[in-house]
C-alpha cells in the first residue's frame, strides 16, 4: 500500500533526523546544563532537524521541544516539571528514537505475518515472521 510505505518511511526518516538534534547547556556548554537552572536547550542550525521530526511525526514543534527538554511528574494529583540536563535530554531523544524504531519493527513483523497469512495459536503472544 503506497500510504503504508509513506508512513513507514516517515517514521524511519524521523528516527534519523532525531539523531541530528543536539543539546547544549544554557551557557553554550555542550556537555553540561546550566548548573544554576539545570536547563539545556536544543542546538539545531535553523531548526531543520527539529522541524523535520515535527513534520514527519505530525507533532507541533513546541510540543516536541518541550518533551525533549523537560520531564513531568505527577503524584497525588499534583504535577510539576523539571528541566533536563544535557545528558538527560540526549537520553530522552534516544529513548524516543528507540521507541519509534521498536514500534516500527513490531508493525513490520505484524504486516509480514498478515501478508503470509500466519495465524498464531490462541493465547500466545509472539512476533513471528514465519521463516
Amino acid at each position: 500500500q503506497p500510504e503504508e510505505v509513506k508512513r513507514l518511511l516517515s517514521v524511519v526518516a524521523a528516527v534519523l533526523y532525531l539523531g541530528n538534534i543536539i543539546f547544549e547547556g544554557a551557557h553554550g556548554d555542550s556537555d553540561v546544563a546550566d548548573t544554576s537552572t539545570g536547563e539545556s536547550d536544543v542546538v539545531d542550525e535553523n531548526n531543520f532537524s527539529l522541524e523535520m521530526v515535527s513534520s514527519l511525526l505530525c507533532i507541533p514543534k513546541d510540543v516536541l521541544t518541550d518533551n525533549l527538554l523537560r520531564r513531568r511528574y505527577t503524584r497525588a494529583g499534583e504535577s510539576w516539571t523539571n528541566n533536563l540536563s544535557v545528558e538527560e535530554a540526549h537520553n530522552s531523544r534516544n529513548a524516543l528514537a528507540k521507541a519509534l524504531y521498536g514500534g516500527l519493527f513490531a508493525w513490520v513483523v505484524k504486516r509480514i505475518n498478515q501478508s503470509i497469512q500466519y495465524a498464531p495459536a490462541e493465547n500466545v503472544k509472539t512476533n513471528f515472521i514465519g521463516i
